[in-house]
């Protein structure tokens, strides 16, 4: 013989399956409205006469795309090679299918990469990373770390924050 519900087990039981819908519509509208996707934010920072403008995903989750652009510009323009130095952190959460324009050297230890381009027409350099997220990545928040390189000192450096949500 089934079991029957006394009155407050119905009510209990009516008022778990309205949390639930609610819980699922709060989590259809996040989607909706692109909460749960993509989020680039540009940070920027000034040193010596040199701009630099990293906009990146700030917010993402694994095998999204994450494209990176870096701009560097500089009040008096460019008289030599420029040097951009990036933490190896990037690579280990983004597969990098292009980096464009290409450096003309690159060189690296095992904390940092440094790519050198040849000198740009005018005070702007654009740099711009094609990249996804790894499908692999594990939740959790990082710095990504990029830098210009002038003598071999740094110039200005940016450390924007990357959530990796599940």
């Amino acid at each position: 013989m089934p079991h029957i519900r006394v009155e407050n087990e119905a009510h209990r039981a009516r008022n778990w399956r309205r949390v639930g819908l609610a819980l699922l519509w709060l989590v259809v509208a996040a989607a909706v409205t692109g909460v749960l996707g993509v989020r680039m934010a540009t940070s920027t920072a000034s040193a010596d006469g040199w701009t630099l403008e990293v906009e990146a995903p700030q917010i993402t989750r694994g095998a999204l795309d994450a494209p990176i652009s870096i701009t560097v510009s500089r009040e008096s323009g460019f008289g030599d090679k420029v040097t951009l130095r990036v933490d190896r952190i990037l690579f280990e959460h983004l597969d990098v299918n292009l980096i464009a324009p290409a450096p003309s050297a690159e060189t690296g230890s095992l904390e940092q990469v440094e790519w050198t381009f040849d000198p740009p027409d005018g005070e702007v350099m654009t740099v711009s990373i094609d990249a996804r997220m790894s499908p692999s990545e594990m939740p959790g928040i990082d710095r990504l770390g990029f830098a210009v390189i002038e003598s071999g000192e740094v110039a200005v450096e940016l450390r924007p924050r990357l959530v990796l949500l599940p």
